[in-house]
């Protein structure tokens, strides 16, 4: 069986799929004293034809061969390889039934570590994988800073780096679209956006995509974080990395200007119809960005002129401080005062 199935993000356009699958029956028969009936079902889908039939084959050979329970404990070995590298166990049984249950649906998100053809590129992790609910609620797939900041070290130190590359190589692989996005901005650089999908164009229903900036700083501190786990200097050299951390600092450098009665660089943003300046959030993780940059072209020995330069300027970030309360404050909007 083959369809289409449109692809929104594209505007009209739309992708032929590849559906296989065995007759499902319109009843069973029981006979005897039987009390149990095991019966195999197939489905292989996929976008390559060739790859849906070559897996349809593989398992229609165990199913004519009787040995269709041979698929389950297939995917049950996979699944406990994997629970064998990480998973996380309380005293409390329902907490960790919990745990469980949000590890299967982050694995089962993920590229997959057995497969009989070469995969799809991989877009990145959602929040709710491919969930879709009533209203806006639900991510539908696409991915947020959610994936740097909350998924990617779980995959990270749990699972397998190689696997945790692959969620890297997601943005290194939407270089192009980042590039655009941030000429458009009136920037240099890499600007990925706040709600992405398969090109990297800004999906957001609710913002602008002038806002919510941090998003490059997540992505560069999941990078740091991949970094200091698995010294991957060839991932840095060949496999892009260092243009996707690179790209980012120039991004956030492009985007900075100078008060000169504060005496700081500052960064300014949009959002609900206000001018956020100086988020301390973002402008701390705009700084590390920078730092890592400089940290990597040195690791590379790549070391450009403007590395010093633009460590410098991060040294001066402005970030929003409140001497009354001691503490640092989520920003400053219009000029009025702190909204917290």
């Amino acid at each position: 069986l083959k369809g289409r199935t449109p692809v929104t993000e594209f505007g009209n356009s739309e992708r032929i799929v590849t559906y296989l699958y065995t007759p499902i029956n319109d009843y069973l028969v029981f006979s005897g004293d039987d009390t149990e009936l095991n019966k195999t079902f197939v489905i292989s889908v996929d976008f390559n034809e060739t790859a849906a039939k070559l897996e349809m084959d593989v398992a229609m050979q165990l199913v004519n061969e009787k040995r269709g329970h041979e698929l389950i404990d297939t995917h049950k070995r996979s699944f406990e390889k994997i629970w064998q590298m990480g998973r996380i166990e309380m005293d409390n049984v329902e907490l960790t039934r919990i745990a469980y249950v949000s590890l299967y649906a982050l694995v089962s998100s993920l590229p997959s570590r057995e497969h009989f053809t070469p995969l799809n590129p991989f877009f990145g992790l959602s929040s709710d994988s491919l969930s879709r609910g009533h209203g806006p609620a639900d991510a539908r797939g696409r991915v947020y800073w959610h994936q740097e900041v909350f998924m990617f070290p779980v995959v990270l130190l749990m699972f397998d780096p190689a696997i945790a590359k692959q969620v890297l190589s997601s943005r290194v692989n939407a270089k192009q679209a980042a590039a655009e996005n941030a000429r458009e901005f009136g920037a240099k650089g890499l600007k990925f956006p706040y709600d992405a999908a398969a090109t990297s164009r800004d999906q957001a229903r609710y913002s602008s995509g002038m806002d919510r900036l941090h998003v490059n700083a997540n992505i560069a501190y999941a990078a740091r974080q991949y970094l200091a786990t698995t010294r991957d200097i060839a991932w840095l050299a060949d496999e892009g990395g260092s243009e996707l951390i690179n790209g980012v600092a120039d991004f956030w450098v492009s985007r900075m200007f100078y008060d000169a009665a504060r005496t700081q660089y500052m960064l300014s943003e949009t959002s609900r119809e206000k001018e956020i300046k100086n988020d301390a959030y973002t402008n701390i993780g705009a700084a590390k960005s920078i730092y890592l940059a400089a940290y990597v072209n040195c690791l590379l020995n790549r070391s450009r002129l403007l590395d010093e330069t633009r460590v410098a300027k991060a040294k001066c970030f402005a970030v929003p401080y409140d001497p009354e309360n001691d503490r640092h404050v989520e920003f400053v909007a219009n000029g009025n005062g702190v909204f917290k």
